[in-house]
């Protein structure tokens, strides 16, 4: 066989079932083969696309997503989509082809290797075609150990090589380390103890790496009397606790700014501690923080944790709480009558904040149309919230169907990619609904792969919130006394356009109709497109807070 098809049939023994393509000359042979030996080919229509496809599809099965484009510009179109993945830690291979050293004028031809790198991703070569199964493996294998994009080239003069290699293939899988759970050592269990019986008003921050942990939490914020926040990757963990403050930096709410100006020691697990996430290092004024992961401190200019402990959240909360409980460990902290009736009136004071369904514009609130979706929403539904100025009112407003069950594709603060990474988790997500929120400048900017989800039949509801502007710099230009009209971009209808696509399109001008769209996407098995019009003049409280200056903060749900 070519060392084309070899590398297929050794990415399939991978356990490669899905892929994630735009096919070129770099590519086509192998992906060809892909589909011959029982893979299914997701053909997008642009290949940044294909990578946001493979990220939303390994964030919903934990598995390391794969994607393929071809060489030269079809890998250039990935630049965003590769910062972005990397960003957000999710392990992706993608394959691609690479013009013959031989031939430096052909018109694709680049450096890859320096463009592959400069996107903080890893670049790795089929060398020759005795090597086809190492290079293939460390691929697969560098992916899901640094958690960040590998990209898997196959040179031009190699690819059609004759492979006359055999042998069985040990897929990486089999060499990665097994997740026993890491337990700190008594030392640095003893340390934490420590902090943690001293603290008198104790919070709890918890990121992505301890979504695992919520019953471990759960018990420990108990025993602590603690209060909990969230990072943003970890939206919606916990948030049937009333003690569960939401979102920490840009999206704190009032309860969580006072908890945090209050506390004396914050317990933050699985979580990164970036400048986001602690307000570039002013969340906790008062505090000292005791990290509990098991990923080296990599961000260098974040916030460094006072103590750092190396270890599982999981199984180390397991060891705390036991010792906790042995030794009969109770704290009120902030589980005081006062403060959890001081938390039911910001609760229902975030109510009245989505009570009115209309701007003074006379377009819908954009709070009372996220907050028609939260309650609208199944147990088993997943949210894909993208960026931009609309993507505050979701954060914000809505708690969503419990379980953490929020995915927010805004790594690298880009915009137009949320599309792709919504199709590649609903692909992944089974029977689970799948919501996207997302804006009108972003959908416009893949509004191609709508085409992709009907020719799949993947089941995706698209809840548009259509400013018909560009609102981040809208109210950006509006705040420093600049002329803001380059910013408003009238839009289509996308009920339209949604249609002619072969979605279900409906165009929302009243909160009515947006609500019986929604429900009857929950009753259908079509894709659907929402274009709800909302207000240019209602603006988030992060942009109202770090744009005009105003004290204000998001409301507490």
């Amino acid at each position: 066989m070519k060392v084309s098809e070899a590398v297929a049939e050794t990415v399939y023994a991978e356990g490669v079932r899905k892929v994630f393509v735009v096919l070129g000359h770099g590519n086509m042979e192998a992906c060809i083969k892909l589909g011959q030996l029982g893979a299914e080919l997701r053909s997008a229509r642009h290949e940044a696309a294909a990578v946001a496809m493979a990220e939303g599809y390994a964030l919903a099965t934990g598995t390391v997503g794969f994607a393929s484009v071809t060489r030269g510009p079809g890998l250039t179109q990935l630049g965003t989509a590769l910062m972005m993945a990397s960003r957000n830690s999710v392990p992706i291979v993608v394959l691609t082809g690479d013009i013959s050293a031989e031939s430096p004028s052909h018109v694709q031809a680049m450096d890859q290797r320096r463009f592959v790198e400069a996107c903080e991703s890893i670049y790795r070569r089929v060398r020759t075609a005795g090597t086809v199964h190492d290079d293939v493996r460390e691929a697969f294998y560098r992916a899901a150990v640094e958690r960040r994009p590998v990209i898997l080239s196959v040179d031009a003069s190699l690819k059609d090589q004759q492979y006359d290699w055999g042998g069985d293939y040990r897929p990486s899988a089999s060499y990665l380390p097994v997740n026993s759970g890491i337990l700190p050592d008594d030392e640095a269990i003893a340390t934490l103890l420590q902090r943690l019986e001293q603290a008198e008003r104790p919070l709890i921050l918890v990121g992505r790496g301890a979504l695992a942990a919520e019953e471990e939490i759960d018990q420990l914020a108990s025993m602590l009397g603690a209060a909990v926040l969230t990072s943003l990757p970890a939206k919606g963990f916990m948030s049937g606790n009333p003690f569960t403050l939401g979102v920490a930096g840009v999206f704190v709410t009032e309860a969580g700014e006072a908890a945090s100006g209050d506390a004396d020691v914050v317990l933050a697990l699985g979580a990164s501690l970036n400048r986001y996430t602690l307000e570039g290092g002013l969340q906790f004024p008062n505090a000292e923080i005791v990290t509990v992961n098991n990923r080296p401190f990599t961000n260098y200019g974040d916030t460094f944790a006072d103590t750092y402990i190396w270890g599982d959240a999981k199984s180390t909360l397991r060891e705390v709480n036991e010792r906790l409980r042995q030794r009969g460990h109770s704290n009120t902290g902030f589980r005081t009558p006062e403060f959890a009736s001081y938390l039911d009136a910001e609760r229902r004071r975030a109510a009245e904040d989505c009570s009115a369904s209309m701007g003074s514009d006379g377009l819908l609130d954009p709070r009372a149309v996220v907050a028609s979706l939260d309650s609208r929403l199944p147990a088993d539904a997943w949210v894909v919230i993208g960026q931009g100025h609309y993507w505050a009112f979701p954060i914000a407003n809505m708690r969503g169907p419990g379980g953490a069950r929020f995915v927010v594709a805004g790594e690298s603060g880009a915009v137009g990619n949320a599309l792709g990474t919504a199709i590649g988790f609903a692909e992944g997500a089974g029977d689970a609904p799948v919501v996207l929120v997302e804006g009108d400048g972003s959908l416009m900017m893949h509004l191609q792969e709508l085409d992709t989800v009907r020719r799949y039949g993947t089941r995706l509801l698209i809840l548009l919130m259509n400013d018909e502007a560009f609102g981040s710099e809208l109210h950006s230009l509006r705040a420093h006394g600049v002329d803001a009209s380059e910013s408003v971009i009238p839009s289509p209808d996308f009920g339209d356009v949604a249609g002619a696509l072969g979605w279900v399109g409906v165009r929302a001008d009243s909160l009515e109709q947006c609500e019986k769209a929604i429900e009857a996407f929950f009753s259908d098995t079509r894709p659907y497109v929402i274009d709800a019009r909302i207000s240019r003049e209602v603006v988030s409280p992060p942009a109202r807070r770090l744009e005009y200056g105003e004290n204000v903060f998001c409301p507490l749900l």
